[in-house]
């Protein structure tokens, strides 16, 4: 704030004469003085801009410590006081200096608020026009007093306004006597419907109608939709030397309705004489930003000074910056402080003041992702305070995040970035508040090459989700065994290498998933913690335990691997609703003992589970698959309509008719020594069916009748369907049928595009290759055409199907992938197809056709 708007004429209002040869004197004192102002410094930067105290009740006098209070001049700004808009206060202070001394100069200045016309800045007393507020508003008032010696000290008054809810307002001001004219602003409150008449008249106070103002009365017309007009009144300049004077104009408003008055004042200033301006201003005007341990310089622009009085620096808050006598700031904490500039007032000109905010902070720490021939990476953080700002490693302009949500990871608080073309580097991220704001990390990043360990400084995180199946994350556990606030921890990375040991978890975690193929964990099921909600670890697991030991307070729990998790199935706790246990696992009971609320069962390994499927009784849908050495029996029909999944392996006993199967099924794998009879023409589904039936089975049926609904069907045992391939319907997927079948038909006529099998055995007599075909499979991994009767294809069929195949399929998925035409009565193939042959095995399919060894 700059005092030079309210301070006139030196000598005029001096309280002590000589005043003008003491301030000529100033630059003999200008040491001495340097240190008074900077506690004036102190005082303003450590009050102003609104940051007064509202309690205050008693005239408040800033403290000054030391053996100096004793010798400062003595200041009281009056007590707090509360006002209408628009009405005339007094600001009433004063001042004493100490024994041997005098008061040289006094101040007033305006410290927060609307701004405010103080007329007479350098009088103890002044009457002040409050402003047209409409919202509760806290005005507060220095007053500074120097004395001879140069020793200054200050106090604040503090003025709060509580506008009324007046129907019509006046607004008055504050006019120059030379100015000739008064202008008051008549207001309403609101637009109204009608017309609407203001009565309004001068009344005298200090200042006297005739002499001082020319009396007026009259009325306003405010017209459906008005609210404010203008009334001028002439003022007098008498030439005279006088006190400031006042006036008002009283205001009543005619109407039934709304009847109400209202008063509004003018301070007539007497002609104060023109002073020199003097506004400094820093170098850099702010607001800075430094970081803790840096040092800058930002010291008054010589180019704003005017006159030789002394310049002195403060900072209201040392503790998080100091600055000297130059300007040049040192930052030495976290926080915010007002770096304030006083130059002294002198014979040539007044004293000014200027401040800026300076807000330091800690050196951004930094963390870096190694990126390897990416074309896109997508990261999101989440901050407690602070900001991010990220650095691609491309040459791109940086971003921020500022996202402050967990929540928001996966949205506002991530930022995608693509590259112009494949890329590696660094992509750098530096934290403005340092690690410790950092509480949420999402990585998805197809190229990304990163070792936890990275984040092992981040020690107030609570969530850490990488997801990408090309990115390499590697390290171990036990590196974010500082990260006590991990509460979520998802390392999605196929090609990563993370591992470690149960018993090195976080103590706060409750959600783990890691999906790295080449990762191990090991450990017992009891160390897992009890706060855990979630646990899947999706890699060569090694972990050991028994059911009975998983947390009660569990809902997933997923373990690939080589474990060896032992317990019965009635021992999985009840809050559990996915449970999935892979490797040679030893899990026993009767499969109706499985609780009512699980969703989703997965069980391999050398598991000895018995009972009757028909008994399971779940209170939603389930999704069942259980493999070992298993004797679980039910008949078809009585298999629970909640189990939509089930996939029982082992030495099953299922039996009845397979079209007795429930309509809500979607995927059915039986094996073992079942005997399912029925017709799968009979078979209907409310949904997309994969089927599959090991054992002695003797399902019958045609290829024509196998509904649209089912997609994968395998079926072994001494089966009998029948029919031409070419009616199998379009959206198949898998055909894979052994048995005593008979189906026929021409394979190039086949419009089942989206086969990846197709096996058949038995008397099968498929003679017929259309050429060119209408048959367009190529995803295509298995063709296996066994055993047949004495129809087959020619050798030239067969070339053109090998020549075909070829320029359909690409490189094989499978390692089992393979193409078998060895049906008793097909041809061998010739030299024709031999290009075809060897790019099919180059492609990694198995090759082979009578009377030839493979190639």
């Amino acid at each position: 704030m700059n005092c030079n708007r309210v301070v006139p004429d030196l000598d005029r209002h001096m309280f002590l004469p000589g005043f003008r040869r003491r301030a000529a004197a100033f630059s003999v004192k200008t040491c001495y003085r340097t240190l008074l102002w900077s506690l004036v410094l102190m005082l303003l930067a450590g009050c102003g801009g609104g940051g007064s105290p509202s309690s205050a009740e008693q005239p408040v006098t800033d403290p000054v410590v030391g053996e100096e209070l004793d010798i400062l001049p003595q200041v009281s700004a009056g007590g707090r006081q509360f006002a209408d808009p628009n009405v005339l206060v007094f600001l009433r202070g004063s001042a004493s200096a100490a024994a041997g001394a005098t008061i040289t100069e006094v101040l007033w200045t305006q410290v927060s608020g609307p701004e405010v016309t103080i007329p007479d800045p350098n009088q103890l007393e002044n009457a002040i026009v409050v402003p047209d507020l409409r919202e509760e508003t806290e005005l507060s008032f220095r007053l500074t007093a120097q004395d001879s010696e140069g020793r200054v000290n200050a106090s604040t008054a503090f003025l709060f306004v509580r506008p009324t809810g007046a129907f019509a307002r006046v607004v008055g001001g504050t006019v120059d006597e030379r100015d000739g004219a008064a202008r008051f602003v008549v207001k309403l409150n609101a637009p109204q419907a009608a017309e609407t008449v203001v009565n309004y008249a001068t009344r005298s106070g200090t200042a006297e109608e005739g002499s001082d103002y020319l009396a007026s009365v009259g009325s306003l017309s405010f017209a459906a939709g008005e609210t404010e007009k203008t009334v001028t009144i002439t003022i007098f300049d008498t030439d005279a030397t006088e006190d400031d004077e006042y006036f008002n104009l009283d205001i009543s408003v005619v109407s039934v309705d709304n009847p109400a008055s209202n008063t509004g004042s003018m301070l007539i200033r007497n002609n104060p004489d023109p002073i020199a301006v003097n506004e400094i201003a820093f170098t850099n005007a702010g607001p800075i930003t430094m970081v803790v341990g840096e040092s800058t310089a930002n010291p008054i622009d010589p180019a704003t000074v005017i006159g030789a009085g002394a310049i002195s620096y403060a900072s209201s808050s040392p503790a998080v910056a100091g600055v000297d006598q130059q300007g040049l700031v040192t930052a030495v904490a976290v926080g915010t402080t007002t770096i304030t500039a006083i130059k002294a007032a002198d014979a040539s000109a007044p004293s000014s003041t200027a401040s800026y905010e300076l807000t330091v902070t800690m050196a951004a720490e930094t963390l870096v992702l190694p990126v390897v021939n990416t074309t896109r990476t997508v990261v999101g953080l989440a901050l407690s305070s602070g900001t991010a700002t990220v650095d691609w490693g491309d040459g791109s302009p940086t971003e921020i995040i500022e996202n402050q949500r967990i929540e928001d990871l996966f949205g506002a608080g991530s930022l995608t970035h693509n590259y112009a073309q494949t890329t590696s580097g660094n992509v750098t991220i530096a934290f403005s508040d340092g690690f410790a704001a950092v509480k949420g990390f999402l990585s998805i990043d197809d190229g990304l090459q990163l070792d936890v360990e990275a984040l092992s400084d981040l020690t107030n995180i609570e969530v850490i989700s990488f997801f990408s199946d090309n990115s390499v994350v590697n390290g171990a556990l036990a590196s974010l065994s500082n990260n006590t606030l991990l509460r979520e921890l998802r390392v999605v990375s196929r090609r990563g290498n993370f591992s470690g040991d149960i018993s090195e978890l976080p103590p706060a975690i409750t959600q783990l998933t890691v999906r790295a193929q080449q990762g191990n964990f090991t450990g017992d099921i009891a160390d897992i913690p009890d706060s855990m909600v979630g646990f899947s670890v999706i890699s060569a697991n090694t972990i050991t335990g028994t059911v009975a030991d998983i947390p009660a307070a569990l809902v997933s729990f997923q373990v690939n691997g080589l474990n060896t998790v032992t317990g019965t199935v009635a021992e999985i706790p009840t809050n559990v609703t996915s449970f999935s246990v892979a490797g040679t696992n030893t899990i026993s009971g009767n499969i109706e003992d499985l609780h009512g609320d699980l969703r989703s069962v997965f069980i391999s390994g050398f598991n000895t589970i018995g009972g009757d499927l028909g008994l399971v009784r779940n209170n939603g849908t389930l999704s069942l698959s259980v493999i070992g050495n298993n004797t679980i029996t039910a008949g078809v029909a009585d298999i629970p309509a909640t189990i939509t999944n089930f996939n029982v392996a082992g030495n099953n006993t299922l039996f009845g008719n397979i079209e007795d199967l429930h309509p809500e099924a979607n995927s059915v794998s039986i094996t073992g020594n079942n005997t399912i009879a029925g017709n799968i023409d009979l078979l209907t589904n409310n949904s997309t069916l994969s089927i599959t039936v090991g054992g002695a089975n003797s399902i019958t049926g045609t290829v024509a009748g196998i509904s649209p609904a089912i997609r994968q069907l395998n079926l072994s045992g001494v089966n009998t369907l029948s029919g031409n391939i070419q009616d199998l319907h379009p959206d198949i997927r898998v055909f894979d049928i052994s048995g005593r079948n008979t189906i026929a038909g021409d394979l190039g006529l086949l419009r089942a595009d989206g086969l990846v099998r197709l096996r058949l055995s038995g008397d099968n007599a498929m003679a017929g290759f259309t050429t060119p075909p209408l048959w367009n499979p190529p995803r295509l991994d298995v063709l296996n055409l066994f055993a047949g009767n004495c129809m087959g294809f020619n050798s030239g069929q067969v070339d053109s199907l090998l020549i075909f195949l070829n320029n359909q399929l690409g490189r094989a998925v499978l390692t089992t992938a393979s193409i078998r035409i060895n049906r008793c009565g097909d041809g061998p193939r010739t030299p024709v197809s031999d290009t075809a042959v060897s790019e099919l095995q180059s492609k990694g399919y198995f090759v082979a056709t009578n009377e030839e060894d493979p190639i």
